[in-house]
């Protein structure tokens, strides 16, 4: 069983073979045993569902992208190291935020490692 999902709502259209609203995805999530539910969807803010509290975050660092290769698998990397590092999840997820709004100013996901770990700790 997993603890955290991190889901695109694209994401839910692959799963499922429809399209689901937000509060149908944190219903059948946590049916499921999921405490920590992260969804994202592009510029609009993230959503997190952690032991039935919401958190709704703005997306601050919105940028007109380059390429969006790597931009979930970074902004899920960056999420999980935050939380790994203790941090509370709107600080999690504004560094998610960050480092992903970097990945997809460049090409193929190619951003040096020192620009990724400046913004995740902006």
């Amino acid at each position: 069983m997993v603890d955290i999902v991190r889901m695109f709502m694209d994401d839910n259209v692959i799963i499922a073979c429809r399209t689901f609203q937000k509060e149908d995805t944190f219903s059948r999530l946590s049916s499921r045993g999921c405490s920590e539910i992260v969804i994202k969807d592009g510029a609009n803010p993230t959503e997190v569902m952690f032991s039935g509290d919401k958190l709704k975050i703005e997306v601050s660092c919105a940028k007109t992208p380059i390429d969006t290769t790597g931009a979930g698998d970074s902004f899920n990397g960056a999420y999980l190291a935050a939380r790994l590092h203790g941090h509370n999840i709107r600080t999690s997820v504004q560094r998610a935020q960050r480092v992903s709004s970097y990945v997809v100013m460049n090409r193929g996901a190619l951003v040096k490692h020192e620009i990724l770990q400046n913004a995740f700790n902006e």
